[in-house]
């Protein structure tokens, strides 16, 4: 390479770096202290109004997953009364089949059919029989129809179901009506309560002889 061609290289190079160098310190400005505080202060409200805007958004996705809940609970139990009313209507078809014992065969499939067709439609609607006897008495669940004394199983025992019961969603829909075990009164208990009961008679009696003593003085 002659020499010529090497200066002008150099030159070219020398160029380019003084440009560079110059784009580089047009970047650059400079600020005075009072457009510094301005533009500190503008960040800081724009940064305030960025964390209010994220604070109200994921207020309004809470609230929106809120009113979700609530919509599906409500269309979940619009049709609450409709199934109890099913549940009613249930029990009759199951007890009209049950008393029937003199009818012809084709009469009884038909009478089958209708009942099952109620049964899975309850049981298509999540609505459930609730487990009573034999399971201890839940007020939440049972509703007591009679006692009845036992020594031979625990007190509060369902003994008998004189109606099912049934739940949807894990809500009752109608309580069991049922028949709850209870210990046997004791004959030393009733003779016990039998003497309190005359000891307190006579407590009566003497404090109205000693009241008519007084009135007399």
């Amino acid at each position: 390479m002659s020499e010529e061609k090497k200066k002008e290289k150099e030159q070219i190079t020398g160029q380019k770096k003084e440009a560079h160098q110059n784009q580089k310190e047009s970047k650059e400005i400079s600020l005075d202290e009072e457009e510094y505080q301005e533009l500190k202060k503008e960040a800081e409200e724009k940064k305030k109004v960025w964390e209010k805007y994220v604070r109200l958004y994921a207020e309004y996705e809470n609230a929106k997953k809120l009113w979700q809940k609530q919509k599906e609970e409500l269309l979940k139990f619009s049709n609450f009364r409709l199934l109890k009313e099913l549940v009613s209507l249930y029990d009759e078809i199951k007890m009209a089949f049950a008393s029937l014992v003199n009818i012809d065969t084709e009469h009884r499939k038909g009478i089958e059919m209708i009942e099952k067709r109620m049964q899975n439609i309850l049981e298509k609607e999540n609505v459930e029989p609730i487990e009573a006897k034999g399971k201890r008495f839940d007020p939440f669940q049972h509703e007591v129809m009679g006692f009845e004394e036992r020594d031979d199983c625990e007190e509060n025992v369902v003994l008998e179901v004189l109606q099912e019961g049934y739940v949807y969603e894990g809500k009752v829909l109608r309580p069991a009506k049922v028949k709850v075990s209870r210990r046997p009164l004791r004959e030393e208990g009733d003779s016990a309560q039998k003497e309190q009961e005359e000891n307190k008679k006579e407590e009566i009696v003497t404090d109205k002889s000693q009241e008519t003593d007084t009135s007399t003085d």
